[in-house]
């Protein structure tokens, strides 16, 4: 508590669709306090705040966080009649200095547990203080849980998501009986029946002195190169700069995910792109560097105090003249031409970083495909350890003449060694003896052109027309059917799966589904699901090939031929793979 009490005058700040307005409102009421409204400019206006708070004598105030976090710059008086300035909603990543004449208190707490669930006095930033500032500790007849996945308790230090429960825990959704079976769990702590827990999809962990720090939504966990990443991460160390008032990192869907920081800087303060990212590569791996920092005057905010993520302004990818070296060699200019057609860019120096300009690993192996098609043999493990074309054309060789395509082979065959301690195993497992890849897919990837991508690969690659059969002296032989017979190509709808959880679920269980379906003897051994999630969310592709058509080698020169067949096929082009 506060101690609020009738001579106390508090603000009623936050927009009515925030549930913190209810917080302001009906406590200050109930405890006698006066509340006063500021108009909406000077409300989202820090300056103007400041002066407005201390001419009205306010004594507590509730702001959003970026509010808050901005109105810490502002210079105070060293006496001002304001004791306490509450803040919420987002995740404060700094503390506030020591000569601020009012104490700062951070919030947490979902709509789902009546506003507020912990809370914790944030100390001046010095030593031993962790940064940014904890969410504290649960308030009266409130519990928080730290677990895991099977929903066993976390130790200190170890992140899991913030399960709640207590007297403030709302009975479930309105009209929403399945959310509220999802989200509102039995209280496996609980030894009187009846208990729920709230999941909350936060994740969290404690801390040594019993405080809880936010680590951010599980949502926000997002999987870029193969990497998971917790953008909360990146923010916290740019928040380490010196120059950094405010930052936010954001996931851009351009051509594939990207990762976009956006700063605002201190006033007076001189910062550059390439500090920034030189600040961030002493702390975090190469993968977790932004592609793109951009610098704003302010964040945009809602009209909650939130910010606007939506407003944010998208990053364009484009050469900066000063910094532009143009290509010295045949194997720089033959790299730079590539670079430019699969990044959609016009002009691509050698020093520029693949990843910053919008690459990831699909389009990886699109360069790699187009690499070898111009006569230069490149790996995508290449491309992520050299990621310039200076690099890259040392690290290049000439690609190795091959023979020219003979056509598709047809009829029968004798098996191979491993196919023949295959046929030799207990026939149970023979159906589930494959491996998959799910692609995450982004740009112009279409159910009609994958399919007919995914039929041109299958008639270049025998293996994959391949078909098995016991011959009249039961030995196992093996036939390759001719092109274009049909292949397993299901379009999913998930639209229905809007939480992100259930989604990943529901894949989860449709692709072990489909691994059980390939049968060697009827055939074919190959299958693809194109996952439809809509609302804006990337499709993915699973492809399911039994072990005795593919193995790991394999895979890299089925999937470079997918996407030039695919490329092929949007530009209008007959396919022509490499043999």
């Amino acid at each position: 508590t506060y101690g609020v009490g009738p001579k106390d005058r508090a603000t009623h700040l936050a927009g009515s669709a925030f549930d913190a307005s209810v917080w302001e409102i009906w406590p200050y009421l109930a405890a006698g306090a006066a509340l006063y409204m500021p108009d909406e400019e000077t409300r989202l206006t820090p300056e103007r705040l400041r002066a407005w708070l201390a001419e009205m004598g306010i004594t507590i105030c509730f702001l959003p966080t970026p509010l808050a976090e901005a109105l810490l710059d502002e210079e105070w008086p060293e006496e001002i009649a304001l004791q306490a300035l509450l803040t919420g909603g987002d995740k404060l990543t700094r503390r506030p200095a020591s000569t601020l004449p009012f104490q700062l208190v951070n919030h947490y707490g979902p709509t789902e547990n009546t506003v507020v669930t912990t809370c914790v006095p944030v100390a001046p930033q010095g030593a031993g203080q962790s940064t940014p500032p904890p969410i504290g500790r649960p308030i009266a007849n409130t519990q928080v849980y730290l677990l895991d996945g099977e929903l066993n308790l976390v130790p200190i230090g170890v992140p899991g998501e913030l399960y709640i429960g207590g007297a403030g825990l709302a009975r479930g959704y309105l009209n929403r009986p399945d959310l509220t079976a999802e989200r509102f769990i039995p209280n496996p702590f609980s030894e009187r029946g009846g208990e729920v827990l709230y999941r909350t999809g936060d994740l969290g962990r404690y801390l040594p002195d019993g405080n809880i720090a936010f680590l951010g939504r599980i949502d926000e966990q997002v999987k870029i190169r193969g990497y998971r990443i917790e953008l909360g991460e990146i923010e916290a160390v740019l928040a380490r700069h010196p120059a950094v008032k405010e930052s936010i990192v954001v996931v851009r869907e351009m051509g594939g995910k990207l990762l976009c920081a956006y700063v605002v800087p201190r006033p007076e303060a001189e910062v550059t792109e390439e500090a920034l990212l030189e600040h961030l590569g002493r702390f975090l791996p190469d993968y977790m560097l932004p592609h793109a920092i951009l610098f704003l005057d302010r964040l945009p905010l809602t009209p909650n105090g939130k910010v606007d993520r939506a407003a944010l302004p998208a990053p364009q990818y484009t050469q900066r003249a000063e910094t532009h070296v143009a290509p010295r060699t045949e194997r720089e200019e033959i790299l730079a031409r590539i670079f430019g057609e699969v990044l959609n860019l016009s002009s691509v120096g050698i020093y520029d970083n693949f990843f910053r300009l919008g690459g990831d690993s699909i389009l990886a192996i699109q360069i790699v495909s187009r690499a070898r098609q111009a006569g230069l043999q490149l790996t995508p493990t290449q491309i992520f350890q050299h990621q310039t074309i200076a690099e890259l054309a040392v690290a290049a060789t000439p690609a190795r003449a091959v023979a020219a395509e003979q056509g598709p082979v047809v009829g029968e065959a004798p098996l191979t060694p491993i196919q023949h301690w295959f046929f030799a195993q207990d026939a149970a497992g023979r159906n589930h003896f494959n491996q998959a890849v799910l692609l995450e897919l982004s740009g112009p990837f279409e159910a009609a052109s994958l399919r007919e991508a995914l039929c041109a690969v299958v008639a270049h690659h025998d293996a994959l027309r391949s078909r098995f059969f016991q011959d009249a002296s039961g030995g196992w032989r093996q036939r390759f059917e001719p092109p274009g017979g049909e292949i397993p190509f299901i379009v999913e709808d998930l639209c229905a799966f809007e939480d992100a959880d259930l989604l990943s679920r529901e894949i989860e269980a449709r692709a072990a589904a489909a691994q059980e379906r390939l049968d060697p003897v009827v055939g074919p051994l190959l299958r693809a699901h194109l996952f439809e999630p809509g609302g804006g969310r990337p499709r993915r592709l699973l492809i399911v090939i039994h072990h005795l058509a593919i193995d790991a080698v394999s895979w890299r020169i089925l999937l470079e031929d997918l996407l030039l067949a695919h490329e092929q096929i949007v530009r209008g082009k007959p396919v022509r793979l490499p043999p």
